[in-house]
């Protein structure tokens, strides 16, 4: 519940290496490791931990040097110990323009697509677009939403906060190009928002040409 108040945890988040973190009477402190994946994992109970006054939990990213094969994350954001909720974007000429919610962490790509007034010819061509913090860039993946629809979980992705989804092959290309070839690097996530968020008033204005891939 703590977690949970303190906004939750993330996808990224290794709940087999929580700290809590106790200063005694006499000025030492001391860390007590607790494992909150392996019953969440299990469906059993989580482990009562009293908390007290002053502690600090410490939540750990996971190490990407390992490859975590026995790690859900879905199963980690459906739980109550995650972030309760993510913020997408959605960019479509349909659309707008550049459009902005809240969706129940956990959610899949189609989830964030169903209701807005998107062509179904467009679901064939879409981008889901994450700002990786680590390798300091956007990574930029193509996506089938029919195939998604018609049951392929490959191309219906759990989405993370802050997904960009860019719908429809022209903006995809114009995007895609924007990002790979204009734009500077982003320097951090905010960069990588603002850079959407620009686009906010409409999507006509886009002033990067489709490149002519025929020649």
């Amino acid at each position: 519940p703590l977690l949970g108040c303190g906004g939750g945890v993330t996808r990224e988040a290794d709940l087999r290496a929580v700290r809590v973190r106790r200063t005694l009477l006499d000025g030492r402190s001391v860390d007590e490791p607790i494992d909150l994946y392996t019953p969440l994992s299990a469906a059993s109970d989580l482990l009562d931990f009293p908390l007290t006054n002053g502690d600090i939990i410490f939540v750990p990213k996971l190490d990407d040097s390992t490859k975590n094969l026995d790690y859900d994350k879905a199963l980690v954001s459906r739980s109550t110990l995650s972030k309760p909720r993510i913020y997408v974007r959605v960019l479509s000429y349909a659309g707008g323009g550049l459009t902005s919610f809240y969706l129940e962490n956990g959610s899949r790509l189609l989830d964030a697509l169903n209701g807005l007034p998107v062509d179904a010819t467009n679901l064939r061509k879409v981008a889901l677009i994450r700002f990786d913090q680590k390798q300091g860039r956007a990574i930029n993946r193509k996506l089938d939403a029919k195939a998604g629809l018609e049951g392929n979980v490959s191309q219906n992705p759990v989405l993370e906060d802050n997904d960009v989804i860019v719908v429809g092959r022209n903006l995809v290309e114009r995007i895609g190009y924007a990002i790979n070839t204009v734009t500077r690097p982003f320097r951090d996530i905010l960069g990588f928002l603002l850079f959407f968020e620009q686009l906010r008033n409409g999507v006509d204005n886009l002033f990067v040409p489709v490149p002519d891939r025929r020649r």
